[in-house]
């Protein structure tokens, strides 16, 4: 059975977004979304691919947006908007942009056309695609100490990994460098699976982790899943067979 989805991004555990605080401490630029081997604009962003940038007042115990401020992206030691970097609004404060030329670039945070903070980022082209080390399996089934249905999320090594009728395997994709160095950017995925599962993903959040599929089972397991997960900006392509079980894996969700 072969199927094939868009790969957009899945429930996380991460509360925050990942970025960092201006030049000036005036501004934090924040990402949006919880990449999964990042946590700044320092990693370049992949060419073509898509990141989102949301414009926060700094130092708040919870990420608040500050709505008076506008973004522009312009080439490094300039201030008027780059011509290779495009830049879309999608409300107060946020934005998406997409570089389609590697090289050196500034974040301007702007008040009434003036300047309040910068950033400086980096855009370049990826040389390969991994899987995170670290995929997340979600188990459902009836507790065996207290006899109540449940759910337990944990994160397991990929060598570790055996997807079983009651469970659910979320793993993600990290384009690098091709020295296994993570950049950034929300990539155009696509996945397919030889084997009797299905394939789905979550959609852009607050904290989410991007470029990531869920694996769940469809019909009798048994035998290996092949998954391959293909992203069209970079050409890039990586594989993955994931071992399954026919018995129910163990449920503890008691202290």
């Amino acid at each position: 059975m072969r199927r094939s989805i868009l790969i957009a991004v899945s429930t996380s555990l991460a509360a925050c977004s990942s970025g960092q605080l201006g030049v000036n401490g005036q501004v934090r630029f924040s990402q949006v979304v919880n990449f999964a081997e990042t946590t700044d604009f320092g990693p370049p962003l992949v060419v073509n691919a898509g990141l989102l940038v949301q414009l926060e007042y700094p130092g708040l115990g919870e990420e608040q947006v500050n709505p008076s401020l506008s973004l522009v992206v312009a080439d490094k030691g300039q201030t008027a908007q780059s011509g290779h970097v495009a830049v879309v609004p999608l409300g107060f404060a946020q934005y998406a942009i997409l570089a389609d030329k590697g090289g050196d670039y500034t974040l301007l945070a702007q008040q009434n056309g003036q300047t309040v903070d910068t950033l400086p980022i980096s855009a370049a082209g990826a040389g390969a695609l991994h899987w995170h080390a670290q995929a997340t399996v979600t188990v459902t089934g009836v507790d065996s100490g207290s006899g109540v249905q449940c759910s337990t999320t944990s994160s397991v090594p990929l060598a570790q990994l055996v997807l079983a009728p009651n469970a659910s395997i979320t793993l993600v994709v990290v384009p690098d460098d091709g020295q296994g160095n993570a950049l950034l950017g929300m990539l155009e995925l696509t996945a397919t699976a030889q084997g009797p599962a299905q394939l789905t993903s979550g959609w852009l959040g607050q904290g989410l982790t991007p470029n990531s599929v869920t694996v769940a089972p469809q019909g009798t397991l048994g035998g290996t899943i092949h998954l391959t997960a293909a992203d069209a900006v970079t050409g890039k392509s990586l594989t993955l067979d994931i071992p399954t079980q026919t018995a129910p894996a163990a449920v503890t969700c008691s202290n």
